[in-house]
């Protein structure tokens, strides 16, 4: 202002000002018009969308805080204690409030319809609750024996004491014999040493079943019999019926034995997950690096592998002497189960050579034509992995969608469980010799009428189906935000101009803010088509169970044919919901048009989707069974004793292949996690790219904002000169 006021010409430093700031101008002007046409993500440009459907879903909330009302209802006691014949729960009702655990009067009879009637109900024998399992063997006939004696009746009141009988101790009638309260079903015919599995008194030793069954023989050799016909009961029936609760009570010892390995090793074995997380994120990392290697290197080894395989069977075919021909070897004889007979036929060394030939040309092929296409699933990885280094958050964030699926599956399950048991007690009389259940109209006499089970009322069928299409719903709804928060952070990492610096500072929590605000009706929409296919796939699961063994060839067909259209459907609706929810992420827009979107962009560079699709799932795959291997060996190693590095962290187990085992398998999903993330990067990289292309076209105004290796790989470039793309990545593009 002052040069004005002087009246004299401008001086050096005032021009100097002047063209600055006409520059700063111009600049601010050019970077406002480069703002309005980029394709960046912008919150204020943003609007909700699919608002209906957003509306449905609270709705259909609301719908099962309904359900879990009713559901609170039930009895969940039912589930937890044994139920007797009379339908009382041991250890919850008047009559058996000190009686906490259940007895069969003859658990053969249990053991004939399966173990499930064991734990499930169903039992066709009387059950009773006891203050304590009984802890010895005792059989019915030697107290016969000893009723039948003269001049034993005080002793023999005494023993009948002993017995385990329905309610009222019908032992303590003295105008009942021994025989009378074991064939009217009054008192049980024999009792075996038992252990106390989940409320039911189990026969605690299978394991020595000779010394069991010469325990409750009756000492005058007679065979045990049971109470309600007198049928015999030899050792080969006892030992048939157990056969599977002796399998499982012998693993016990083992499990416990595994149990406090793991509980002594604890320490160790998290720390062996952590190094196997660390080193699942530096290979994440370093994938920019070996992508091209680990691509080019596994189909040069793939295509040499299968030339020498070629080569080996083209010199067996020509120069082997011993070989002989089809007709010489088999004559009239066209096929034999012996594969040795084979090997020593020309032809079929022909055939090996000729199909190694085949796939060898077919690996060649790949390599030559496609190799555009392989160069930009390379960068696309490359591109992944600067990402993943640039937002290192986002591959712990599978973790919160993880646990908020244990929730759904967890209110789920609890919901479906309590349910269950609103249901009335179902009473049926039982014939013996055929296990058949009739049901009883009136279940006071609990000699011939006895508890089955909890049924379920009419209207908890229809909350049932309800909640499980709100499981569905829930459980593809929480993995749909996840994908949307993902693809977020992804983009904005894509559409920033200059890496790091115009990178959000928290890229997770600043996309899981905008799909919160804008995209939860998209990200519903999504999820339910996902639920719908699913419910309709559990109905016909439904109904084909209930048709087995009663349907033609033809139902068959038409369920066979169903089943495998929703099948193939719900793996298309996931397929074009993610990429909905990436281009959601990237314009903001609905359900709708995002996967018209997504979907042409696939479709027009379908060669380039597939090649790229495939090359990241190799890759990963292969990164998992490096970084799962190490890890595995290191562990196999350490806790072998072959590595040492302290005294301190050495421990005494029983197997230490336990300890391995559980190392392996974290390592495994922590893995899985990691590199679902990476691949699902790649698919946002891939789909912001083709959106890049289509809508820049490397002018100024209308720059392009992908990395140098992917305008290499697809073959465009800015026209104006521009600062390498790679010098802007800053930080973020050290490899």
């Amino acid at each position: 202002m002052s040069c004005c006021c002087s009246g004299g010409e401008p001086d050096d430093t005032t021009a100097g000002n002047d063209v600055e700031m006409q520059e700063r101008g111009s600049s601010a002007r050019q970077q406002k018009a480069d703002e309005d046409q980029a394709y960046r993500i912008k919150m204020k440009d943003r609007s909700c969308t699919d608002v209906v459907c957003l509306v449905l879903f609270i709705v259909f909330i609301c719908g099962l805080g309904v359900v879990a009302y009713f559901a609170s209802q039930g009895d969940p006691y039912t589930l937890i204690y044994p139920t007797d014949s009379q339908g009382n729960l041991c250890g919850r009702s008047n009559q058996t409030a000190n009686q906490r655990h259940l007895v069969f009067f003859d658990l053969l009879e249990c053991f004939k319809m399966g173990p499930r009637a064991i734990i499930a109900g169903g039992c066709p024998t009387p059950q009773v609750c006891v203050e304590r399992c009984p802890n010895r063997n005792w059989a019915w006939m030697d107290l016969w024996a000893r009723e039948e004696a003269p001049g034993s009746s005080r002793d023999v009141a005494r023993r009948k004491q002993e017995m385990v009988c329905r309610y009222g101790d019908p032992q303590n009638n003295t105008q009942l014999s021994v025989f009378e309260l074991v064939s009217q079903g009054l008192c049980a015919p024999y009792y075996l040493n038992s252990t106390s599995v989940g409320g039911r008194c189990i026969p605690s030793i299978f394991a020595d079943i000779p010394n069991l069954l010469a325990g409750i023989e009756s000492k005058d050799g007679n065979t045990l019999r049971t109470g309600d016909n007198l049928t015999e009961i030899r050792y080969t029936d006892i030992a048939n019926a157990s056969s599977y609760l002796s399998l499982f009570l012998s693993t016990i010892t083992v499990a416990q034995d595994a149990f406090n390995d793991v509980v002594t090793s604890r320490f160790l074995i998290l720390g062996g997950i952590g190094i196997g997380a660390v080193v699942a994120f530096i290979w994440c990392v370093l994938l920019r690096c070996t992508a091209a290697f680990m691509v080019y290197g596994s189909l040069l080894v793939f295509f040499l592998v299968f030339v020498a395989i070629s080569g080996y069977c083209f010199w067996i075919y020509f120069f082997d002497v011993t070989l002989q021909s089809f007709q010489d070897t088999l004559g009239n004889s066209y096929f034999t189960t012996n594969f040795s007979v084979y090997l020593r036929i020309k032809e079929t060394w022909l055939a090996f050579g000729i199909t190694s030939g085949i796939v060898m040309l077919i690996v060649l092929l790949v390599l030559l034509c496609l190799r555009k296409r392989l160069q930009l699933a390379i960068a696309l990885v490359r591109e992944a992995s600067k990402a993943i280094a640039g937002i290192s958050s986002a591959l712990f964030f599978p973790i919160w969608p993880l646990l908020f699926q244990i929730i759904v599956i967890a209110a789920f399950t609890l919901n479906a469980v309590l349910l269950g048991s609103t249901g009335k007690k179902m009473f049926a009389q039982t014939n013996s010799t055929s296990r058949e259940s009739q049901p009883c109209d009136n279940a006071t006499d609990f000699v011939t009428c006895q508890f089955v089970r909890y049924g379920s009322n009419e209207w908890s069928y229809y909350l049932q189906g309800y909640n499980l299409f709100m499981g569905f719903w829930l459980s593809a709804f929480v993995v749909s935000f996840g994908q949307l928060v993902l693809a977020g952070a992804f983009a904005s990492y894509y559409w920033a101009w200059e890496k790091p610096k115009d990178i959000p500072a928290l890229p997770i929590l600043h996309s899981l803010a905008r799909a919160v605000r804008y995209h939860l009706g998209t990200v519903a929409f999504g999820s339910l088509l996902i639920a719908i296919v699913k419910f309709i796939r559990a109905i016909l699961s439904y109904l084909e169970s209930k048709l087995k063994g009663r349907e033609n060839l033809f139902v068959k067909f038409i369920f066979c044919c169903l089943k495998c259209f929703f099948w193939c459907l719900e793996k298309f609706l996931k397929f074009l919901t993610k990429n909905a929810y990436i281009v959601t992420a990237i314009n903001g827009k609905n359900f709708c048009l995002a996967a018209k979107q997504a979907f042409g962009i696939i479709l027009n560079n379908c060669v380039r989707f597939a090649v790229v699709d495939n090359v990241t799932s190799f890759v990963l795959f292969v990164g998992k069974l490096i970084v799962t291997g190490l890890i595995t060996a290191v562990a196999f190693l350490f806790f072998n004793g072959q590595i040492r590095i302290h005294s301190s962290l050495e421990v005494d187990l029983h197997y230490f292949f336990v300890p391995v085992i559980l190392i392996g398998i974290s390592t495994w999903i922590i893995c899985s996690l990691f590199f679902s993330v990476f691949d699902f990067a790649v698919d946002t990289m891939f789909l912001c790219a083709m959106v890049d292309v289509s809508k820049n076209d490397g002018s100024k105004e209308k720059p392009y904002y992908m990395s140098k290796g992917l305008m290499k790989a697809l073959d465009v470039k800015n026209q104006f000169v521009d600062v390498d793309p790679d010098d802007r990545e800053g930080c973020c593009c050290c490899c």
